[in-house]
């Protein structure tokens, strides 16, 4: 063999070797990637978006940390002061006296309007006036005590407001100024009670005054009422 046909065999060599090479390196790293996306059992995750015990990715909450929304050591969730209020059964009692004082007073305004338009004696119909304005100015000296505690007040009648009303507005003559008398009556001894229960109870001064000076007001609103009820209107009215 001459030395021009022993070179031409040993470059068609070389070129078969390097085709082998590339063809090994290609399915080395294809059977690498095969491996990437199907584990074997005993592998842990390590893809995008997976964690290795002991780590923890954004999102993620490990058990003895805390994330956004979570309370973990150190942190407050609701505030020592926010429990206080929420907790305290006096500061509970206050809220639902003002909100039931301004619901009864939503009451008495609206059956007074009715009384003071639509009762047969006159005497009935200036107690209706009269509950009218005496409520709108305990309403006026409540709404800040209200907005101090964050009492929203009232949109509408309760049931038994709205069921006096309906029953009221069926009414006339003398069976709505004796229907209308009947329930004041009831209504402001019940409220006498609860006036006077929260002027001795509450620790809040300006809620205090507001309780006594309601209570005071409604007592007058019952001695009328009663002696309303008694026959004795035009004496009662006038004073």
């Amino acid at each position: 063999m001459s030395l021009r046909e022993l070179g031409s065999v040993l470059r068609k060599r070389g070129i078969q070797i390097a085709m082998l090479g590339s063809v090994v390196a290609y399915c080395s790293g294809a059977g690498f990637a095969q491996m990437g996306s199907n584990q074997m059992p005993g592998q842990m995750p390590s893809g995008p978006g997976q964690s290795m015990p002991g780590q923890s990715m954004p999102g993620q909450n490990v058990p003895g940390q805390s994330g956004p929304g979570q309370n973990g050591p150190g942190q407050n969730g609701p505030t020592s002061r926010d429990r206080g209020m929420n907790n305290d059964p006096g500061a509970m009692a206050d809220r639902a006296f003002v909100y039931d004082a301004a619901q009864g007073g939503m009451a008495e305004m609206q059956l007074g309007q009715l009384a003071a338009s639509k009762a047969s004696s006159q005497a009935v119909k200036d107690f209706g006036q009269q509950m009218v304005a005496d409520h709108t100015k305990l309403n006026d000296q409540m709404m800040p005590i209200e907005q101090s505690m964050g009492v929203a007040p009232p949109t509408k009648l309760n049931r038994k407001g709205q069921g006096e009303l309906k029953k009221l507005q069926n009414l006339s003559g003398s069976d709505f100024d004796k229907e209308y008398l009947g329930f004041m009556v009831k209504d402001q001894k019940n409220d006498v009670k609860n006036f006077e229960s929260e002027a001795r109870s509450t620790t809040n001064p300006q809620l205090q005054s507001a309780a006594a000076n309601g209570e005071r007001i409604i007592q007058e609103h019952l001695m009328i009422a009663e002696k309303l009820e008694n026959g004795q209107g035009a004496s009662a009215a006038s004073k």
